[in-house]
């Protein structure tokens, strides 16, 4: 026989609460596979992307003869960024008009010279004009 003393009921709920966290570690040890896979596709995917988009070269518009115009100065004195400069050189590779501007205003002896020199030679011949 049974001492029907030595056994408490339990407080309500603490089974339920039990039967709950299992179903829950359960759920999730299911779930751990596919979370996984999900993760190494994202981070292929982000890899991949990432070779096969890094030659490619970021578009930026084209200048125009205006703008060219405005930024042969610093162009001349080295004081525009690599993405500027490189605009500027590639405007005057195409576009005749702004290449005999720029060789009128800095004549090639002009050039050759340090940027003070040739700013001051440059201002001499605005003015003699």
């Amino acid at each position: 026989m049974h001492d029907q003393g030595s056994w408490s009921d339990c407080p309500s709920g603490v089974v339920t609460e039990m039967a709950r966290e299992l179903r829950r570690r359960r759920q999730r040890t299911q779930l751990r596979p596919f979370m996984a896979a999900g993760l190494a596709f994202l981070l292929i995917s982000v890899i991949g992307y990432g070779l096969t988009n890094r030659d490619t070269p970021v578009p930026r518009a084209a200048l125009n003869c205006r703008d060219t115009i405005q930024l042969l100065a610093k162009y001349h004195a080295g004081s525009l960024d690599a993405v500027g400069a490189s605009g500027v050189r590639e405007h005057l590779s195409h576009c005749p008009k702004c290449r005999k501007y720029y060789d009128e205003t800095f004549p090639s002896e002009v050039r050759n010279h340090s940027s003070v020199e040739s700013r001051l030679l440059v201002a001499a011949t605005h003015f003699r004009r």
